[in-house]
């Protein structure tokens, strides 16, 4: 799966907009292949009470997410959502330091809205994001960060962490927190 699925579902992530919804996504394929992989199906049988099925079948979706995240922390695997955004950050400060060209052009130069209502998103929207509220400086903050490659890539895991907990939606933060509360749990046990 590591090898063959994962590498072929996040082909040019780097340069994909990675948005809330598209993360929750990516966090939703890696759970689905990864119960198939591990062979983890729903035991709980249908029971003809509709909400009990469904209290069961949510019950089974979150013990085995636990599990999935037990099963990729042993065997130190990273999880597809910081596949994802590696790259994107590391493509960012390549585009922005390649000065001229058409990468750093379409990395930088952001769109103005057209006519009224939510602004579309753009690709630079995480990096913009992080540079007002983890960098405290303006929207292009990370452009100046990224002329000093050291230093770019320094602050990798800091942009994964501030996309983890102040960018994806709510519901997605509270999975990801439960998943590492059952890690530090079985780690605490060991």
């Amino acid at each position: 799966m590591q090898a063959l699925v994962k590498p072929s579902l996040l082909y040019g992530v780097e340069t994909w907009k990675l948005i809330p919804a598209l993360l929750a996504k990516i966090i939703g394929a890696e759970r689905a292949f990864s119960r198939w992989c591990m062979k983890l199906t729903n035991s709980a049988g249908t029971t003809g009470d509709e909400e009990r099925d469904i209290a069961a079948w949510v019950q089974w979706q979150a013990d085995s997410a636990r599990q999935i995240a037990k099963t990729t922390n042993k065997q130190q695997i990273e999880r597809w959502r910081v596949t994802a955004i590696r790259p994107h950050w590391k493509w960012a400060g390549r585009a922005a330091r390649n000065k001229g060209s058409l990468n750093q052009k379409a990395a930088t130069v952001h769109i103005k809205p057209v006519g009224s209502g939510r602004p579309r998103a753009h690709w630079a929207q995480l990096l913009r994001q992080f540079s007002t509220e983890e960098l405290r400086g303006n929207a292009d903050s990370w452009e100046q960060l990224a002329e000093n490659k050291v230093q770019w890539l320094s602050f990798c895991d800091l942009f994964v962490e501030f996309v983890e907990t102040q960018v994806l939606r709510a519901d997605t933060r509270a999975t990801l927190a439960r998943d590492a509360v059952s890690i530090r749990q079985e780690n605490i046990e060991q």
